[in-house]
């Protein structure tokens, strides 16, 4: 067997290729001209702009001036990518050819205003020549960091998912729902998988306990719908949950409802969760 690595090192590498890449991003700008230097420190702030609106979900309006044409990049970036840039030259176009000019005049302008459509064409972020280039490199740096130091842990929760699932063998049907559920754990959105579950079973209890099976139990309901916690019931009534699946099945329920209504944080087993989860869903199609 190889031991010329420490295969305990294995963040510690990839967090060292990201810093050395970054340490040689910025010498190589730093000994740039000072228009270079500039521009390179207006994407930077650029970026970690970006970064601090995301993170609160709403724009930050004290951006300094010098970096309104990056800004005005991104804008244009998404105004085509909407098609507004197409709209407008589609309208430009119709103007032109119903300006009543003379037929040489209007294939000139015509050509003129494609042309102008095609240089004005915004770049994206990742290519080279895009005045956003350098955005997209700070922001790659930014998670690339992130992602280094949680890969052994991305290594674990895969391991410990596996160990589950090597003790379930779902049926068909019940596999639709849990490739959403493996990913939020994987990569740690414990409050999401929690949401999740409950969202899954929702689902599934939506089918399987249909309203009419539903107005069986509890009778007829024109106002509204079942909710979840009657369908649960209603599946204990049609002997598709014991006593006890039908408590799990509840737990997940309310932990869902926790999380979202309560605190995000409030339950902290998202593994069981799943767990619990896959069990009820196959009370509900075995």
């Amino acid at each position: 067997m190889c031991d010329d690595y420490n295969r305990f090192e294995f963040d510690n590498f990839l967090y060292g290729e990201v810093e050395t890449y970054t340490k040689e991003r910025e010498k190589k700008w730093s000994n740039s001209d000072i228009e270079s230097r500039l521009f390179f420190d207006r994407s930077e702030s650029f970026a970690f702009h970006i970064l601090e609106c995301c993170k609160k979900l709403y724009s930050l309006e004290t951006i300094d001036e010098d970096l309104s044409t990056l800004r005005y990049e991104l804008k244009k970036l998404y105004a085509h990518e909407k098609g507004d840039l197409e709209n407008e030259l589609s309208d430009k176009i119709k103007e032109i050819v119903y300006s009543g000019k003379d037929r040489n005049i209007i294939a000139q302008e015509v050509i003129d205003c494609y042309n102008k459509y095609n240089d004005n064409l915004p770049f994206y972020p990742h290519e080279k020549e895009s005045p956003l280039r350098l955005v997209w490199e700070r922001l790659s740096i930014e998670y690339a960091g992130t992602l280094t130091s949680s890969v052994s842990d991305l290594a674990n929760r895969t391991i410990e998912l596996y160990q589950l699932i090597l003790h379930v063998t779902p049926s068909k049907e019940v596999i639709p729902y849990l490739s959403n559920l493996a990913k939020c754990y994987i990569w740690g959105f414990d409050s999401e998988c929690i949401i999740l579950c409950r969202s899954v079973i929702d689902n599934a209890f939506s089918k399987k306990t249909n309203n009419q099976i539903c107005e069986k139990h509890l009778g007829e309901r024109h106002w509204k719908n079942f909710t979840l916690e009657e369908r649960i019931l209603v599946a204990q009534k049609e002997g598709i949950l014991d006593e006890n699946m039908k408590t799990i099945a509840d737990t997940i329920r309310t932990n869902g409802n926790d999380v979202v209504h309560l605190d995000p944080n409030i339950v902290k087993d998202s593994f069981g969760s799943i767990k619990n989860t896959i069990a009820v869903l196959e009370c509900l199609y075995t």
